[in-house]
C-alpha cells in the first residue's frame, strides 16, 4: 500500500501582515505519521508543495498511483495559529477528490469545523485533533465506524463523529520519517538555514483566553530528553540540519527536561543552533546559562500586551515586572529575544495599545512582532463574540476598530519600533553582519 501525505502550497510571508503568517517550515506531523506507517510496513511519500511552490492543479496531479491520500490544513508549527484563509487548501482538496476518493483531511480547520470542511472538500473523513494515531488507523482500515478521532459524512448524508482519539504518548512514537522531508529546504529567517522543527512536549498548562489549543487537547505531555536527542542526531545525519526550532508551546515548563536535554547537547559539542518559545517567568539564571552553552541563540516570549488591565482580562497570569525580569536575565545570558504583541482584545482602547508599544520599547527585544489578535474558535476569546461570525475563522474581535484599522495600528507599531535611532544604533554596534542582513531582508519584505 502506498500513502501520499500532502502539505499544500501557502503564500510565503515571513512576517505577519494582517492575518497571514507563513514560513517555509517542515510539516513535522506528516513525518510523524510516516514514521507510524513505516512501522506498519506501509510505504509513505511526503509531498510538501509549500517547498516546491506549485499550484493546487499540480498537487492534484501527484495523486495518481496512491491508495490513500492525507492532506493537512495546518502543519504542526501552525497548530497554535492556523491560517484564517484556507482557499488554497480547499482548492487543492477539491481537485484531489476528483481523481482519488480515498482522501482524508487533518489540521486545525477540520478539527473545529469538521462537518463544514467535510462538505466543502468531499473528504472521506476528517481527523479531529492531533493526527498521528488516527492517520495510522485510517491507513490500515477502511471501516470508518470504529476508528477513534474522526468525523465523516455517511452514505445517507448524515454527519457522524466518533469518540475522541486517545492522547498520544510522545515517548512511544516511532522515529519520525525525517528522511522523507526535502533536505536543506527549510529555514527560519532569524535562526538559519537547514532548519528542522522538533517538539519536546505538547500542550500548555496556562489559561490564556486567546490561545488556540484544540490540536493539542487538554493534557500537557512531555517527551523524554533521551528520545529527543535521538531525533536531533537523526535530523543532523539524514537532513544535514544545522538549526532547530523546538516548537513547544512553553518549552521550559518542564525545566528538568530542558536541563537534561541541554546537558546531552553539550556532551555532543552543541551541534546545532536552536531556539524555543516560553514565558518570561519560566526562566532563571542557571537555566538560561545551561541553554546558552547548549546552543540556544534565541527565545521567543509571548508578551501580548503592555496593559495590566488587558493582562488580567486575557488571563495571562503574569506581571510586567516578571516579564522585565525574564527579559533581563535572557539578555544577560547572551541569548537573543523575540517578543510577540497583539492588538484588538475586548474593549481595548488606543491608550492601552500605546501602552503595549511603550512596553515593547522598554523591553527592547531584538525582534518584536505586532499583529491583530485573532479570536480562534473553541477559545474563550471567541466566546466573547456577540453574534456568530460569517467566516469559519474570523479575522478580529474588536467592536471598536475594524480589521483594517487594527492592521494599520500594528504596522505603525512595527515601524515605530524598528525605526528608533537608539534601536538602529544598538543593532549596528552589537549585531554581526549575518544577523543584520537577515533582519534587513525581513524589514524590506514587510514595508514593500
Amino acid at each position: 500500500m502506498k500513502i501520499l501525505l500532502i502539505n499544500p502550497c501557502w503564500d510565503y510571508q515571513p512576517v505577519k501582515k494582517g492575518p497571514v503568517y507563513n514560513r517555509k517550515f517542515p510539516p513535522v506531523e506528516l513525518a510523524n505519521i510516516a514514521g507510524y506507517l513505516l512501522e506498519n510496513n506501509i510505504e509513505p511519500v511526503i509531498y510538501d508543495a509549500n517547498i516546491e511552490n506549485i499550484s493546487p492543479e499540480e498537487v492534484a496531479g501527484k495523486a495518481a498511483g496512491f491508495d490513500k491520500i492525507f492532506i493537512t490544513s495546518s502543519t504542526l508549527d501552525k497548530w497554535i495559529c492556523p491560517n484564517i484563509d484556507i482557499d488554497v487548501f480547499l482548492q487543492t482538496t477539491k481537485l484531489i477528490r476528483q481523481v482519488q476518493e480515498q482522501m482524508y483531511i487533518l489540521g486545525a480547520h477540520p478539527t473545529v469545523h469538521p462537518e463544514k470542511i467535510l462538505r466543502q472538500t468531499g473528504a472521506r473523513a476528517a481527523i479531529i485533533g492531533e493526527p498521528e494515531l488516527t492517520a495510522k488507523e485510517l491507513a490500515l482500515h477502511d471501516d470508518r465506524s470504529h476508528i477513534k478521532g474522526i468525523a465523516y459524512i455517511d452514505e445517507h448524508d448524515v454527519f457522524c463523529r466518533n469518540e475522541p482519539q486517545t492522547p498520544i504518548d510522545l515517548n512511544s512514537m516511532p522515529m519520525p520519517a525525517f528522511h522523507l522531508l526535502k533536505k536543506s529546504a527549510y529555514f527560519y529567517e532569524v535562526l538559519g538555514d537547514d532548519m528542522m522543527v522538533l517538539e519536546g512536549s505538547r500542550g500548555c498548562p496556562y489559561p490564556c483566553i486567546f490561545c488556540f489549543k484544540s490540536m493539542y487537547g487538554d493534557s500537557v505531555r512531555k517527551k523524554e530528553p533521551a528520545k529527543l536527542i535521538k531525533e536531533v542526531e537523526s535530523v543532523i545525519k539524514s537532513n544535514g540540519v544545522r538549526s532547530v526550532y523546538f516548537m513547544d508551546l512553553e518549552f521550559t515548563v518542564f525545566k528538568k527536561n530542558v536541563i537534561e536535554l541541554s546537558d546531552l547537547l553539550i556532551e555532543r559539542g552543541s551541534p546545532v543552533e536552536w531556539c524555543c518559545q516560553t514565558r518570561a517567568d519560566a526562566v532563571d539564571e542557571n537555566l538560561l546559562e545551561k541553554m546558552k552553552k547548549a546552543g540556544c541563540t534565541l527565545i521567543h516570549f509571548g508578551v501580548e500586551t503592555g496593559s495590566e488591565r488587558i493582562m488580567k482580562l486575557i488571563h495571562k497570569n503574569i506581571t510586567k515586572e516578571k516579564i522585565l525580569k525574564g527579559m533581563q536575565l535572557t539578555k544577560e545570558a547572551g541569548i537573543d529575544t523575540a517578543c510577540f504583541f497583539m492588538f484588538g482584545f475586548p474593549a481595548e482602547t488606543k491608550e492601552e495599545m500605546q501602552e503595549t508599544v511603550d512596553f515593547a520599547r522598554q523591553l527592547n527585544p531584538i525582534y518584536a512582532s505586532f499583529h491583530v489578535a485573532i479570536p480562534y474558535p473553541e477559545t474563550a476569546f471567541y466566546d466573547n463574540f456577540k453574534s456568530v461570525p460569517d467566516s469559519l475563522f474570523p479575522s478580529h474581535f474588536s467592536d471598536e476598530f475594524t480589521f483594517q484599522e487594527l492592521s494599520s495600528i500594528s504596522r505603525k507599531a512595527f515601524l515605530s519600533y524598528y525605526l528608533r535611532f537608539t534601536y538602529i544604533f544598538d543593532r549596528l554596534r552589537n549585531a554581526n553582519l549575518r544577523s543584520l542582513w537577515k533582519q534587513f531582508k525581513i524589514f524590506l519584505w514587510y514595508i514593500k
